[in-house]
């Protein structure tokens, strides 16, 4: 099978590309494990200034700019997540999909398309699911001795690999062998794994530049992260070429900023509640009931009259899950980005919250609700979908 590139064209460079299809774009809805792939790229390059640029959804499902010593890289990543129930093996690799309005191609062959451009490339795939054996070499670094040439783990994938796509060559002329040389497999298991590493990682590159957000404040800075990633892969790059691309320096200018918004903020907390409560197009006295239950809170906080330290700390606890959860919901469109209706229902939770919580008697409701306003003023909370 040929590629379907001509091969007598001018082969052009990495930032002239037109993308090979935007499926991926078109049919993005919400976080997913390639947001939390794309993002822990993009933190990749606060502590390697080698990879230049992460670009989301553009040519493959994650195109990286790396400038290593030797010249320009690009490397083509296709992420697949949790939708596979088996281990990755040559013939899953090699499958082709079944489309009758068209050729089809497996996906090896449509990595390997990505191999068009004048600078020197090579391949990740990323996946939840871990591999059989008889790929397990793909997932050793590049320079080990199991992959070296004439080694007999290669030489048993590409047999398995000729009879399947061994006519098949990008535009630059190179077949599987190549391909195999050239990939590495990089097995991630969970969203969750993915984000905690993530998390864990944002928080030792801010501890490292000397500021220390709290954990609360690490997980809405990490949230804003994805939604930045998940903007950049919604961008058409028919319309907008350069949409998709993350850069190192703007990103580290932009991620400094709102890390310093969080940990030193230039406003105080009174007003930040009043900036976010009118971006979700509340009402004034709903304003100045929200100031008023944060006055009380705060005062229950010094003086304690209902509740002591143990039952403040795990309504606290608890207040701040419910409002992670509800975040999450919005953020990722299971929710309407109705400013009004989110606010009703955070305030409606917290009354169920309040009836759930092992403390008795049951705490002040005005706690509760002041204990979330006291939360949106400190930028960890909010009642509209997240903005980068």
């Amino acid at each position: 099978m040929q590629s379907d590139s001509s091969a007598n064209a001018p082969v052009q460079s990495i930032y002239d590309l037109p993308p090979l299809n935007v499926g991926g774009v078109e049919a993005r809805n919400g976080f997913a494990f390639q947001d939390h792939v794309a993002a822990g790229f993009c933190l990749h390059m606060l502590d390697d200034d080698t990879l230049h640029e992460v670009w989301c959804e553009s040519l493959d499902d994650i195109t990286l700019i790396w400038a290593p010593l030797g010249g320009l890289c690009v490397e083509f990543i296709q992420v697949k997540g949790t939708e596979m129930n088996q281990l990755w093996s040559v013939a899953k690799l090699c499958e082709r999909e079944s489309k009758p309005d068209g050729p089809s191609h497996c996906m090896m062959e449509k990595s390997l398309a990505q191999d068009r451009c004048k600078e020197r490339c090579r391949f990740r795939i990323v996946t939840a699911r871990p591999v059989k054996d008889e790929i397990e070499v793909l997932t050793l670094p590049y320079d080990a001795p199991a992959r070296k040439d004439g080694a007999a783990k290669f030489n048993a994938i590409h047999k398995l690999m000729a009879s399947k796509v061994g006519e098949f060559r990008s535009k630059n002329g190179n077949d599987y062998t190549f391909w195999t040389k050239s990939v590495f497999w990089d097995v991630r298991h969970t969203d969750e794994s993915v984000s905690n590493a993530n998390k864990l990682k944002l928080g030792q590159i801010l501890t490292l530049r000397g500021l220390g957000l709290a954990p609360d404040q690490l997980d809405e800075l990490y949230t804003h992260l994805l939604k930045k990633v998940w903007d950049a892969s919604r961008v058409d790059p028919r319309v907008s070429p350069s949409g998709n691309r993350i850069k190192r320096v703007d990103f580290d200018t932009w991620i400094m900023a709102r890390a310093n918004e969080m940990g030193f903020p230039t406003v105080g907390a009174k007003e930040k509640l009043e900036e976010k409560m009118q971006k979700a197009m509340l009402a004034p006295d709903m304003i100045a009931t929200a100031i008023e239950q944060i006055r009380y809170y705060r005062a229950e906080q010094l003086s304690p009259k209902y509740l002591d330290l143990a039952q403040q700390r795990l309504i606290q606890g608890e207040v701040n899950a419910l409002l992670q959860g509800l975040k999450s919901r919005i953020d990722n469109g299971l929710l309407p980005d109705d400013g009004g209706a989110f606010h009703g229902l955070c305030l409606d939770e917290l009354d169920k919250l309040r009836g759930q919580l092992p403390v008795t008697p049951k705490p002040p409701l005005a706690f509760l609700q002041g204990c979330m306003y006291n939360v949106t003023g400190r930028c960890l909370h909010r009642f509209r979908r997240i903005t980068t």
